[in-house]
């Protein structure tokens, strides 16, 4: 039986789990230096807590939302004590504010082709990516197959898409929304970039 996902299902969790159980020590500092003590954070997309539980871990306030009950399943069995909402974030509706939010850059295509599971069963990813030149999509239909030797136990369909921003095209959407200082950055020591020849970009957005 094929289970039909746009978002994170069983298959696609076990698989980030073994592959990102913990955050990069520098990217998890990045999000920290912008944290402060007393003040409420909310972090969409936070999936199976790899950020938020070190954050709660320190004392902080912090919620997570996403739209994967597997994942927040995970975050749940990880640290009982965590605060989340199970909604996409175009639906979650609170009445807090918050002083801090951040959606990590990786919150997104961490995957491998295969991966061996606990058990020691293969899990594997077959993916074919395509551009909308267009529309500036990028279609990632992908198959999540669990293998015990060559037998099929389970597989499950993931259809992701994901619009490639150009440099300038993000930040003009977050001053249009509301953030009137947008600093952008290339790597998570905040070196400023000017141009298109960075490899990651991060958005600091003020108010």
């Amino acid at each position: 039986m094929i289970e039909e996902k746009n978002y994170y299902g069983n298959l696609c969790t076990e698989m980030y789990e073994i592959l990102h159980a913990e955050a990069p020590q520098d990217e998890l500092n990045f999000y920290l230096s912008y944290a402060q003590a007393g003040k409420k954070i909310l972090e969409p997309l936070c999936g199976s807590g790899r950020f938020l539980v070190p954050f709660a871990q320190k004392g902080l306030d912090i919620f997570g939302v996403d739209s994967s009950r597997e994942m927040l399943d995970k975050l749940q069995a990880k640290y009982p004590a965590a605060k989340f909402a199970f909604s996409t974030i175009e639906n979650f509706q609170t009445e807090d504010k918050f002083d801090y939010i951040f959606i990590t850059s990786g919150s997104m295509s961490l995957f491998t082709d295969s991966v061996k599971t606990d058990d020691g069963c293969d899990l594997i990813l077959k993916t074919k990516n395509t551009f909308d030149t267009r529309t500036g999509t990028q279609y990632s239909p992908s198959f999540y197959e669990l293998y015990d030797g060559g037998r099929l136990l389970k597989r499950e369909f993931m259809d992701f898409r994901t619009h490639l921003y150009k440099y300038g095209e993000m930040e003009a959407v977050l001053k249009e929304v509301g953030f009137p200082i947008v600093r952008t950055f290339s790597c998570f020591d905040k070196n400023e970039t000017l141009d298109e020849k960075a490899e990651i970009y991060l958005f600091e957005c003020t108010v």
